[in-house]
């Protein structure tokens, strides 16, 4: 071709080529592929960025498949605890994703409890059935719906449940709902309660009463009659009521590192029940108190403290009567003059009134008392009422004198000044009988020992 015919040849050829294909497609993949903008179906025209959204394209690779649940040697976490699994009370659950299901439950020692997995929608469950330390109670066990395990506690009171699937899952993983069921096979007439019983002494009590006899007479041989877990510590026994709360505190701390419980019933005694309330109120950060009871607790006060406090002129009174009342209760807790001033002001009328100012109940806790009244040995109509009950000698001028201020009392207590909380009622006892002093083996107006059991059950019918 002549060098001449070339430019003209090209021209040719370019505008027969427009001519047939017409104008571009701007929602072709031509369009796509030069970086033209894209008109919608509508013929409206604009880009992806005037909605702020890009449109998806398939790209035909699958998602990324979602992470496995964190794990530490294969098992997962453990999750919020759940529902108490109480015998013969079947419960039901669901298993956040990754975690592992937890609760409480709790059985004598000395039985057989059976723990069956009514229903699961893992499939299947692993079981692990732990004391408060997390020491094995059974095997771990693979547990289908319908199957069993059977645990055997190695004390008396709250055990741990786990529940892990086969596998450990997705964080994309819906809740998985189960069912378990708590029976007994063997041993089943065992008493117990879920929380063990922590005795608190009052004043001058420590070891002993009078250092010769057990404060809490006969407790110890009347409960290991039975499966009731019980602890009888000591503090100091001459110390304020703030002394002895922190004392009591270390108790607790004591006895949950010792894995024997993770809550407490206090069952208190006199200056105890003072000391307990503020233990709760002010300084149970971990809320390990499940119940007070008080017996013959001076919540508002006694008359003793003030006349020991001087707060109190009796001067219309004959002063031996004074002087028998302070001289008896000096001798009772080893105290005289202002030594026993000291240690009574804390439970003087005017103090226990502002300590109620500033000490409230806690949320949570439940609060019972009861009194002791006693009679005098010449008032008979008292004595009918109550079983033939008749103040101790070393209490006969503090009743009189308590008689007169406030009426019934145990010869140290008043009736009025014990009621807190949930009142059950009047023990046919003074101040030393209603712990089982002094030997008191054979009251029959009241057996302490026979008394503290009977409010142990009550305390395990209450779930507690």
């Amino acid at each position: 071709m002549s060098p001449a015919l070339r430019p003209f040849l090209c021209l040719t050829l370019l505008a027969a080529c427009s001519a047939a294909s017409g104008p571009v497609d701007r929602a072709s993949p031509q369009a796509l592929d030069s970086g033209q903008p894209a008109q919608d179906e509508t013929g409206s025209g604009g880009t992806s960025g005037d909605t702020g959204a890009e449109d998806e394209v398939d790209t035909g690779i699958p998602d990324e498949e979602p992470e496995p649940c964190a794990s530490v040697e294969g098992r997962l976490p453990r999750g919020v605890e759940g529902v108490f699994v109480a015998r013969d009370r079947p419960i039901v659950g669901a298993r956040p994703a990754c975690t592992s299901a937890w609760h409480a439950a709790a059985g004598a020692a000395g039985s057989t409890l059976s723990l069956r997995l009514d229903s699961t929608e893992d499939g299947a469950l692993w079981v692990r059935a732990t004391d408060l330390l997390g020491v094995p109670l059974a095997d771990p066990t693979r547990l289908a719906p319908g199957e069993a395990l059977e645990i055997r506690p190695a004390q008396s009171g709250e055990l741990l449940l786990e529940l892990s699937p086969a596998a450990l899952g997705t964080a994309e993983d819906p809740p998985r709902a189960y069912g378990l069921s708590l029976g007994c096979v063997s041993g089943c007439d065992i008493e117990y309660s879920r929380y063990p019983l922590v005795f608190l002494h009052g004043m001058a009590g420590t070891d002993s009463y009078l250092g010769v006899l057990d404060y809490w007479y006969g407790l110890d041989r009347r409960f290991a009659e039975t499966g009731f877990v019980i602890h009888t510590p000591a503090v100091d026994a001459l110390a304020g009521v703030e002394d002895r709360a922190v004392q009591w505190l270390a108790v607790l701390d004591q006895l949950e590192a010792e894995g024997l419980g993770r809550r407490f019933n206090l069952v208190a005694h006199s200056q105890g029940g003072i000391d307990a309330r503020l233990l709760i109120s002010q300084m149970d950060s971990a809320g390990r108190v499940a119940s007070l009871t008080t017996i013959s607790t001076p919540h508002r006060g006694t008359t003793l403290a003030d006349l020991a406090d001087g707060a109190l002129d009796l001067t219309p009174f004959d002063g031996w009567l004074v002087d028998a009342a302070l001289g008896a209760m000096a001798g009772l807790v080893g105290l005289s003059g202002p030594s026993l001033s000291a240690q009574m002001h804390d439970m003087t009328r005017d103090r226990m009134a502002r300590f109620n100012a500033e000490v409230f109940d806690r949320p949570g806790v439940s609060y019972w008392s009861w009194a002791g009244v006693s009679c005098g040995a010449l008032d008979w109509g008292c004595r009918r009422e109550r079983d033939g009950e008749v103040v101790d000698a070393v209490f006969a001028a503090s009743f009189v004198l308590m008689s007169l201020v406030e009426g019934d009392n145990d010869g140290v207590v008043g009736l009025d000044s014990a009621r807190w909380g949930d009142f059950l009622g009047e023990l046919p006892a003074d101040h030393m009988d209603e712990v089982g002093q002094i030997a008191d083996v054979y009251n029959r107006s009241f057996d302490a020992a026979g008394f503290y059991l009977d409010e142990a059950r009550r305390l395990a019918a209450a779930g507690l």
